[in-house]
């Protein structure tokens, strides 16, 4: 009889356990199931981790060294030197990610990063949901991927004085903005798109769906396309205000749309340059360009 009492009372507390892990904060939860691990490559110091561990690699850092980044990295992080922030995918964790978990900007950059096969999600700032870049030069490579972040100027990235190059398959994709739902900058920021790096299906409830060129410079070549993005009033793919766009060799404007003007590009006081006969700027919605002259 004792033996049995046991057994009921031990399957009892089991039961008021079950009912009470679901209390457990869910971003704890969710940080417990994802370790954020962080290799500094210069001094073989590892730091482990939800996500504060980052912050203090990255404090830690000397200018120009390497932090790899394994599993899932949850907060805001800031640096103050230049930096490089790779990730390094591991049959034991989530793929490399920075979630920004609505709290701010994943990633604010004083003087410039090079980020190299990471997925930077979730943030939400008022500008650069993703990355804000304050000045320096940030480059995108290896696949890495921006997506899913908000703001009110430059949903996945906000350039305010340094120079944003996307590279290497680089993509802004997903995010959402009142201008600017993928890429928001201004002078004298500027922004530099190349091999076969991707804008595409981002949001803006004004304009700038893909990018919003304020007074600053853009540049596509090699392959880079802009396409599937939608502004609600001006420039669907891009929106480019008192700026200058050159578009060279092989890239593409499509599938982009705007409620008022500009499905593809809308220039308001502004210089485009279009270097290559191959460079396509249609189907957009409306298809609004008009006749554009080759030659730069």
């Amino acid at each position: 009889m004792s033996s049995r009492r046991l057994i009921l009372n031990t399957i009892a507390t089991l039961a008021v356990l079950a009912t009470l892990s679901p209390l457990a904060p869910p971003d704890i939860a969710r940080a417990s199931s994802r370790p954020c691990r962080v290799t500094n490559a210069r001094s073989d110091e590892i730091y482990v981790g939800y996500g504060h561990n980052l912050q203090r690699a990255i404090d830690a850092a000397e200018r120009h060294d390497r932090l790899i980044v394994q599993g899932v990295c949850v907060g805001s992080f800031t640096a103050s030197r230049h930096i490089t922030l790779a990730g390094r995918p591991s049959h034991r964790a989530d793929a490399p990610t920075l979630d920004g978990d609505g709290q701010g900007h994943v990633l604010d950059f004083s003087h410039g990063a090079t980020i190299r096969s990471l997925l930077i999600r979730d943030g939400r700032a008022t500008r650069g949901g993703g990355i804000y870049l304050r000045s320096g030069r940030l480059v995108l490579e290896g696949h890495t991927i921006v997506a899913r972040n908000r703001a009110s100027s430059g949903g996945g990235i906000a350039v305010s004085e340094g120079r944003l190059i996307l590279a290497d398959v680089a993509t802004v994709r997903g995010n959402a903005a009142a201008s600017g739902g993928g890429i928001w900058f201004n002078l004298p920021g500027s922004v530099l798109m190349k091999d076969r790096s991707m804008v595409r299906g981002n949001r803006a409830r004004d304009s700038g769906g893909g990018v919003e060129a304020n007074v600053g410079k853009l540049v596509m070549t090699d392959l880079a396309s802009v396409r599937g993005n939608v502004a609600h009033s001006f420039g669907g793919g891009i929106a480019n205000l008192d700026g200058y766009l050159e578009l060279r060799s092989r890239v593409s404007v499509i599938h982009n749309t705007a409620g008022r003007q500009g499905g593809g590009i809308y220039n308001y006081f502004s210089q485009m340059l279009v270097c290559s006969p191959l460079v396509v700027l249609s189907p957009n919605e409306p298809d609004d360009l008009g006749a554009i002259a080759v030659g730069c």
